[in-house]
């Protein structure tokens, strides 16, 4: 978050580091002076905490906090959401003549800001008498009306605990090849989360829907001595991932309680309530034997596998699949067919490395794709045991990454 704006009668405004978590207690008044590009891209990053379903006003507002530095006519402005399992924070420099705080509608302030020259300068002032925020922007003037700042929930209490440090293009990485097989439905809320253990060496990461699991390993020198493991809401991981850039430098940190996952970067924070519960044991899961090892170009099997989703879409996903050896050593066909009552059907063969006997088996087509889009490798291998075991789905080249597939029922073998 480089972001410079457009210079003002006095200054250059630059988005600010956090100084202090925001001071959410209501104050006499708020008048402070800001650029429109940095607030947009602040809301922007505060937007995925923005509770959606809600009796409570307070959590689909945002908090608006002008707070004063030590420079004479500077400050900063802390926007913060919080559906009340997350709490989401973002810095932006301003000129602070008057330290406050307010609630606003997130949607109304995002949407005006938003539709604001942006090359102005945004003038916020509260009427603490009737808690209504004053924006004006050139012969603009808007009124709206907010809460009190301590309506707003208060962010949990952080007890120092475990910290590391991870490279942005790192935890896209992770997120991206992990957290798309948790769980979409509550039922077992434990299988909505990401699984993330710590330990002294390294990384690892797990998630499973009960059709699918996948696994990301890496060595890492963490600087931990005791080893730990948490649950991390997947959606929160993909909020993230959406925010930190691939240069950036992310410090992830859970408290010492072990109730709340932080994510920090130098103008953005997130705070979220880590899962109950007792997640699968995932290498259980993992075949450690297989009858039959196949190989085949990525890109060909995605190909492959978007064309019979024409079909399979109609009938639950469900494609069928041949891996057939060669007659020269190491040679092989791997066929793939769907068919739908409805529509028809579509068939197509491949040529594979295959080592090891011959399998048929039903698989989710829609999981098959999921999972090539997670790839970063030119090859893939499968490793089979019978129609009715576990496929697993690794990277050539890569072993930190295992993807195991549950197969489907195959009627009468067809």
């Amino acid at each position: 978050m480089n972001t410079t704006l457009p210079e003002s009668p006095n200054t250059n405004f630059q988005l600010a580091a956090p100084l202090s978590t925001p001071n959410l207690q209501p104050a006499p008044a708020l008048n402070a002076l800001c650029s429109p590009a940095p607030l947009a891209l602040a809301l922007r990053y505060v937007k995925p905490t923005v509770a959606s379903r809600t009796a409570l006003p307070a959590l689909k507002c945002v908090l608006l906090s002008a707070q004063m530095t030590n420079e004479a006519s500077s400050g900063q402005f802390v926007v913060t959401t919080s559906n009340l399992n997350a709490t989401t924070s973002a810095w932006l420099a301003a000129h602070v003549a008057a330290p406050g705080s307010i609630a606003v509608p997130y949607a109304t302030l995002s949407d005006l800001v938003s539709r604001l020259p942006q090359n102005a300068t945004l003038h916020f002032e509260v009427d603490s008498a009737t808690q209504v925020l004053r924006v004006q922007c050139d012969d603009i003037m808007t009124n709206i009306k907010g809460l009190p700042a301590n309506d707003f929930p208060h962010p949990p209490a952080w007890e120092s605990g475990v910290e590391i440090e991870l490279p942005g293009r790192e935890l896209k990485s992770i997120v991206r090849q992990v957290a798309y097989a948790a769980a979409a439905d509550d039922s077992r809320p434990v299988l909505t989360g990401v699984l993330c253990e710590i330990a002294a060496n390294g990384l690892a990461f797990a998630a499973a829907d009960g059709f699918r699991l996948s696994l990301r390993a890496q060595t890492a020198t963490t600087g931990i001595l005791e080893s730990l493991r948490a649950i991390v809401p997947a959606q929160v991981l993909h909020d993230v991932e959406k925010i930190v850039g691939d240069d950036a430098t992310l410090a992830l940190a859970i408290n010492a309680t072990k109730t709340h996952i932080q994510f920090s970067m130098p103008n953005y924070r997130l705070v979220a309530s880590l899962l109950e519960g007792n997640f699968p044991s995932v290498q259980s899961l993992v075949p450690n034997t297989h009858a039959t090892r196949m190989v085949v170009d990525t890109s060909a099997l995605g190909a492959a596998v978007d064309l019979a989703l024409i079909f399979a879409q109609h009938a639950q996903n469900l494609v069928i699949v041949e891996v057939t050896p060669g007659e020269s050593e190491g040679a092989g066909t791997l066929r793939l067919a769907a068919v739908s009552a409805e529509s028809g059907d579509v068939r197509r063969a491949l040529p594979v490395s295959v080592t090891g006997a011959e399998q048929k088996l039903a698989l989710n087509g829609k999981f098959i794709k999921e999972f090539i889009e997670s790839v970063n490798t030119p090859q893939i291998a499968l490793q089979f045991n019978s129609a009715a075991a576990p496929v697993m789905f690794t990277e050539v080249g890569n072993p930190g990454y295992t993807h195991v597939l549950m197969p489907m029922h195959l009627s009468n073998g067809k």
